[in-house]
């Protein structure tokens, strides 16, 4: 049975391809014991939480930017990842983020068919884990059910969270705190001027408060995201997209002189 669920879960991931996606070479069967090994490329800098740590001077938002597009894609490709956090990014030598560990991912509709038990697969790390997971009963559904895209989107907000701040989320509670208060509303408070100067600013926090919305149908949908708004300033933004206009009509205009 597990040998099976790996096998699945590698199929899964052997068919995604993106920049930000941890591609998987091939699997290893060892038949004698049983086990089966997946083949993966080596990256020199480790998961996020490490290069946080060790890098002097990261590219915040390249890092958070990654992230969001990693996840975007996987949705886009009908696969729900399931433990989104800052151990399950890693980090290439350029900077550049990379999904891992999709042991936990799930397809939409894989879940509707599995049985309903409330005690299987309850895996992942709560402090990343929206208040259905964490108790999917309330919300009528079971472990199992309770993956989702929108269970996927609390996670990549907590994810980010970690980008511009480094810890772990609600580092100093311990867990049985965080399970308890989480279905109550407990979220992260903005980290202040430190997390603004590595580039988090008003329509990011905006973007990662909305990924923490009590209800799941209310947080983002990845695929509706601007990416141009969360990361460039309003007005720079607007200017941005003037500009291209601009120059389009203008070489359009060229181009009937010639």
């Amino acid at each position: 049975m597990l040998v099976q669920y790996i096998v699945r879960e590698a199929n899964v991931w052997f068919g995604l391809a993106h920049p930000n996606v941890l591609p998987l070479y091939g699997v290893s069967v060892d038949a004698e014991r049983r086990g089966i090994s997946l083949i993966l490329p080596w990256i020199e800098n480790g998961d996020l939480t490490m290069y946080l740590k060790n890098c002097p001077d990261p590219d915040h938002l390249k890092l958070a930017r990654g992230v969001i597009r990693g996840v975007k894609y996987l949705h886009s490709q009908d696969v729900i990842h399931g433990d989104i956090k800052g151990s399950n990014v890693l980090v290439d030598g350029r900077g550049t983020p990379l999904l891992t560990d999709f042991g936990l991912s799930r397809l939409p509709e894989d879940l509707l068919n599995v049985g309903d038990t409330t005690t299987s697969f309850g895996f992942g790390a709560l402090r990343w884990m929206a208040q259905e997971r964490l108790d999917p009963t309330s919300y009528g559904l079971s472990t199992r059910t309770s993956y989702s895209r929108a269970a996927d989107v609390y996670a990549l907000g907590m994810t980010l969270f970690e980008v511009f701040t480094g810890p772990v989320p609600f580092y100093d509670s311990p867990e049985l705190f965080v399970l308890r208060e989480v279905p109550n509303g407990l979220r992260p408070t903005h980290p202040g001027p430190d997390a603004t100067a590595k580039g988090l600013n008003s329509q990011l926090w905006e973007f990662m408060l909305a990924c923490w919305d009590r209800d799941p149908g209310r947080r983002p949908i990845l695929s509706m995201i601007l990416e141009m708004d969360m990361f460039e300033p309003p007005v720079q933004s607007k200017l941005h997209r003037l500009r291209k206009a601009y120059l389009a009509v203008f070489a359009s205009r060229a181009g009937s002189f010639q």
